[in-house]
């Protein structure tokens, strides 16, 4: 027997024609990656049930836009290979947790991890990036999970990390070990435990633009110095450049900056410093032969020094054997020339 659909049946079957089943469907991903792979708004949200390992020369593209959602300790990891995840503006990638609050700090994932055969990124006569790993415009976040050091990972490699938010992650915001010539531009890297960034070994680094806000080294010994920004174990002449450095906390030293254990020969130029806390050097502190440090490179781009708190030290603490000097040509003279000390910027 025929029967009539009323009006009222028409709109659901609509619905379903028009909107298939599939069409928001998570993908799932996790394993090794030996194949050019590019990861699509339109399928979005990806999914990683296991992690991720990009190997055999490969490249994997991420499109603005794109929501990745980690399992718990799962992570992403250039082995060998290429990572181009470029955001937009308008449009984040966004790297989080597969979990919904109150659940997402209790679920962490793991970590974006660069290793020895990683490409590293190149640049322009001007300077602009062209090729390469690059993470740009994005969101890592809730990361953690695991004993690895760094929401981004990055060891024996040098990605260009541009224009991400660094935000909510335990053991690091960004941890860089023996690269060379890496550039860590235009980020905000805040609220992150066990410092904001982290740079072990390295050389000719370039830090400049970022914010580093909120984050802390709150340990006993090594692992409570350098709250925002910690330099240390022969890391060699890395260059500051106009970051805003405030409200990070240490429980030993260098609430703002701390270079440690033969960390020499780094300028910083044009930076605000300032609401940082720690008993020891509230702004920087400098330890176990850190010298050759120039705190304000340019009197044009003087470094500021403004309303950092010391439980009872300066807010600049030297812990070496040799004095501040307006000298910097002798052997462990830290530079303090150029420097604004005041309350206000």
């Amino acid at each position: 027997m025929n029967r009539k659909l009323n009006r009222s049946q028409w709109f659901p079957l609509i619905l379903v024609s028009l909107f298939p089943a599939c069409l928001y469907a998570d993908t799932i991903i996790g394993g090794l990656m030996a194949t050019d792979t590019t990861w699509t708004a339109s399928n979005s949200p990806y999914i990683a049930s296991q992690s991720v390992v990009v190997q055999s020369q490969a490249t994997l593209r991420i499109e603005p836009g794109v929501v990745v959602k980690f399992d718990p300790d799962c992570a992403l990891v250039v082995s060998d290979g290429k990572l181009i995840a470029s955001g937009t503006i308008q449009s984040n990638i966004v790297f989080t947790a597969n979990a919904a609050p109150p659940d997402l700090t209790s679920n962490r994932w793991g970590y974006i991890g660069f290793g020895d055969n990683a490409i590293d990124a190149s640049f322009n006569s001007y300077g602009e990036y062209t090729n390469g790993c690059t993470i740009q415009h994005a969101v890592i976040e809730y990361a953690g999970g695991t004993t690895m050091e760094g929401a981004i990972h990055i060891e024996k490699s040098s990605p260009f990390i541009s224009h991400c938010i660094v935000v909510s992650n335990l053991n690091c915001g960004i941890y860089v070990q023996d690269a060379s010539n890496i550039r860590i531009s235009c980020n905000t890297i805040s609220e992150n435990t066990n410092r904001g960034l982290l740079l072990y070994r390295c050389s000719d680094a370039c830090v400049s633009n970022n914010i580093i806000a909120q984050n802390t080294a709150l340990g006993s010994g090594f692992s409570g110095k350098g709250g925002g920004v910690f330099v240390h174990s022969g890391a060699q002449r890395c260059t500051f450049t106009c970051n805003q450095i405030f409200a990070n906390g240490a429980s030993v030293g260098g609430g703002g900056v701390a270079a440690w254990n033969n960390s020499k020969n780094h300028t910083f130029t044009g930076e605000i410093v300032t609401s940082n806390s720690s008993p020891k050097g509230s702004a920087f502190y400098f330890e176990a032969s850190s010298d050759g440090i120039i705190l304000s490179r340019d009197s044009s781009y003087p470094t500021r020094i403004l309303q950092n708190a010391s439980g009872n030290t300066n807010a600049v603490y030297n812990d070496n054997a040799y004095a501040f000097s307006p000298d910097p040509t002798g052997a462990g003279n830290i530079d303090a020339r150029n420097v604004f000390w005041g309350t206000t910027n």
